[in-house]
This record gives C-alpha cells, sequence and structure tokens, in this order.
C-alpha cells in the first residue's frame, strides 16, 4: 500500500472521532501499521476500528485489529467459538488463567 494511501485510511479514523484531539503522530503511527496491508485489508481494519471502539484507538489496538484482519491472532469472536462444544471443565483444562480466575473468586468468596 502506498504511504499516501495509508496516511489517508488514518486520517478516516481519526475523523470518526469528532470532537477528539488526535496528534499527528498518532496519525502516522496508525498509517505506518496500516502500510503492510493491501487496501481491502486496510479499510476493513480501519472499519472494525470505527466500530468497536468509542475512543480513538492505541496503536496497540490498531496492531490487535491489523493481526486479526491477516489472521495472525485470533479476534475476540474467534476465540469465544473456540469454547463452543467443551464442558466447563474441558475449557478449564485448556485456559489455564480462567482456572486462576475461578480459584481467586472461590477464595475470595470463602469468609
Amino acid at each position: 500500500m502506498l504511504k499516501s494511501r495509508a496516511t489517508k485510511l488514518a486520517g478516516e479514523l481519526a475523523a470518526a472521532f469528532p470532537g477528539r484531539s488526535i496528534s499527528l503522530v498518532s496519525i502516522q503511527a496508525w498509517a505506518d501499521e496500516l502500510m503492510g496491508l493491501d487496501d481491502a485489508q486496510a479499510s476493513e481494519v480501519v472499519g472494525k476500528l470505527i466500530h468497536r471502539c468509542v475512543d480513538p484507538p492505541s496503536v496497540a489496538q490498531v496492531v490487535q485489529c491489523r493481526d486479526e484482519v491477516t489472521q495472525k491472532t485470533p479476534s475476540p469472536r474467534q476465540e469465544l467459538d473456540e469454547g463452543e462444544g467443551m464442558s466447563f471443565a474441558e475449557y478449564l483444562t485448556h485456559h489455564p488463567e480462567a482456572r486462576a480466575q475461578l480459584q481467586r473468586l472461590r477464595l475470595a468468596r470463602k469468609p
């Protein structure tokens, strides 16, 4: 993707948050993250961010969304779908962070 096109898409992303102060540095950082994508993928990233974000996204959010679109990381929906068809015990076996959180909740409930 051309730098000018990436900058234009980053500008569109900034325009989706009227009344918010967004620095040129942030817009340039967003454009840099969109550079490695083709036009359709970059447009999809910008569309998802506009749909998901209440506030202007951080560079980390742009990177995460970019990675979802290029399928480097699962989207939140894909992570939910991964657990379908599993029993709760199986889910806890495959997700140690969930098991640890459940244990913390159980300990917090004990008097």
